[in-house]
């Protein structure tokens, strides 16, 4: 029997406001989704929202999205934090996993990528 995860919460940082749709579409079957397009923005949706996992892109316009993952990782010590970014660079990996990431998706990525990553993430 599989259960159903409507209760948790995602939450997609991006700036890149197809995308955002296009993930929302992708994930609003199974899970409560939230979209902001800024680092600010998600404060305010964080104050209010408990998201079980967060998908992170690296270059936003109020800041860099590895640097905030400290702060989400000290407002939500719960959230899985996955980056994505077109900058695929071992060096990005690095970083975004020093400082807590989990997971890394390169953009672009294909609706596959994006479900195993959820389901490794979320269901193991």
């Amino acid at each position: 029997m599989k259960r159903s995860l409507k209760k948790y919460t995602i939450l997609i940082i991006d700036d890149d406001i197809d995308l955002g749709h296009m993930l929302t579409f992708l994930l609003k079957s199974e899970y409560e989704v939230g979209v902001v397009h800024t680092l600010k923005d998600a404060e305010v949706y964080l104050g209010s929202h408990n998201p079980i996992c967060i998908f992170l892109d690296k270059d936003l316009p109020d800041g860099n999205g590895i640097q905030f993952i400290p702060k989400l990782i000290s407002e939500n010590k719960k959230a899985k934090i996955i980056m994505m970014t077109s900058d695929d660079t071992i060096l990005t990996r690095q970083l975004a996993i020093q400082k807590g990431a989990i997971g890394f998706l390169a953009k672009p990525f294909s609706s596959k990528n994006f479900h195993n990553i959820i389901a490794s993430v979320l269901i193991a």
